[in-house]
C-alpha cells in the first residue's frame, strides 16, 4: 500500500541478486519519466498500478463496444473476449472452418471457449455457437474484423457516463476528455466533484449518488453508449449498471472488487465487469 515500501523492498531483492521485481506505485510522481532512474536503480522490471491499469482496461472496452474482454499481450498481439451473437460469421462453424473462409493471413487462434459454464480449449473441429464466450488471440491490425466476425458491435463509444470519481474513475475520464468524447461524471463527494470539474473543462461534473435512479434518468442515463461504474462500491456498481442496462444504455462496464461476484453480473445484464485485482495480474501475465 506503500509506494515507498515497495521501492525499498525492490532493491532489497535486487540486492540479493532477484532477477526480475514486479512493483506496485500509485503515486504518479513515481510512475513517469522524471522517476525512471529512481525505478531502474530499485530493480524495478515492471510497474503497476491496479487502478490505473483497470482504467486501462475500460477504455480498450469502450473503444469496442461489445466485447468483455481486450488484452493486448506485447507486440501487435491481442486476446478479445466477447459472446458470439445471432447471426455472426462464425457462428454454427467449426474453427477449422472459420479459418479456411477467413485464410491463413488472418494469424489467429480460438484460445479459449465457454458454454454453459465449462470451458474447453477447443480443437479444429469444435463448432462455435451462437451464446458461446470466446477469447480469441489475433493480430493488431485484424482486431476490428474479427470483432465482426463474432457479431459484436464493436463501435468507439462517444457518450459516456462514469460514475465515481476516484482513482480508475477520474483516469478514465481524463483519457476520454483528451480523445473528444461526451463525458457526464457522477460523484457523490462534493469537494471531489469541484476538484475534478475545475481540471475537466469538457466533462459534466454532477454531484450525486450513483444509485440514485431519478438523477440517472435526468441525466439520460439511457441514451449513453456507454455506463461506466467505476466507485468503491461494488452493491452500487452492479444496480447502477443494472438500471442503465434496463434503461437502454447501449454497453455497460461494472467495476468489482469481490472476484466471486464477476460471474454473477451478465444475470444483471451487464455487459462486462473487471477487477482491480485481475487488471494488476493481467499486467505481470503480459510482461511474463
Amino acid at each position: 500500500e506503500i509506494d515507498e515500501v515497495n521501492l525499498l523492498a525492490s532493491l532489497v531483492a535486487e540486492g540479493h541478486g532477484v532477477e526480475t521485481t514486479v512493483i506496485r506505485l500509485q503515486n504518479a510522481a513515481f510512475r513517469g519519466l522524471a522517476a525512471e532512474r529512481l525505478r531502474s536503480r530499485v530493480g524495478a522490471n515492471l510497474v503497476i498500478d491496479p487502478d490505473a491499469d483497470t482504467a486501462d482496461e475500460i477504455l480498450e472496452l469502450v473503444h469496442a463496444t461489445g466485447t468483455d474482454e481486450v488484452y493486448r499481450m506485447g507486440g501487435d498481439l491481442v486476446v478479445i473476449g466477447a459472446v458470439v451473437r445471432e447471426g455472426a460469421a462464425v457462428a454454427n462453424q467449426s474453427i477449422a472452418d472459420i479459418a479456411s473462409s477467413l485464410g491463413s493471413s488472418w494469424d489467429f487462434l480460438f484460445g479459449a471457449i465457454t458454454r454453459g459454464g465449462v470451458t474447453v480449449i477447443p480443437r479444429g473441429d469444435q463448432i462455435v455457437l451462437p451464446g458461446d464466450h470466446v477469447r480469441v488471440l489475433c493480430r493488431e491490425v485484424y482486431k476490428k474484423q474479427m470483432i465482426e466476425q463474432l457479431g459484436v458491435p464493436g463501435a468507439l463509444a462517444r457518450r459516456i457516463m462514469v460514475l465515481g470519481a476516484g482513482a480508475i474513475g477520474s483516469r478514465l475520464c481524463r483519457h476520454l476528455e483528451a480523445e473528444g468524447a461526451e463525458v457526464v461524471l457522477v460523484e457523490r463527494d462534493l469537494r471531489r466533484a469541484q476538484e475534478l470539474a475545475a481540471e475537466l473543462p469538457r466533462t459534466i461534473v454532477i454531484r450525486g449518488d450513483v444509485t440514485d435512479t431519478e438523477l440517472l434518468s435526468e441525466e439520460a442515463v439511457g441514451r449513453m453508449d456507454a455506463v461506466v461504474a467505476a466507485t468503491g462500491e461494488d452493491a452500487a456498481n452492479v444496480l447502477a449498471c443494472a438500471y442503465a442496462a434496463a434503461e437502454g444504455a447501449s454497453f455497460t462496464v461494472a467495476v468489482l472488487h469481490r472476484l466471486e461476484l464477476l460471474p454473477l453480473v451478465a444475470k444483471f445484464g451487464i455487459d462486462a465487469a473487471l477487477s482491480p485485482r485481475t487488471a494488476s495480474a493481467n499486467a505481470v501475465l503480459r510482461h511474463v
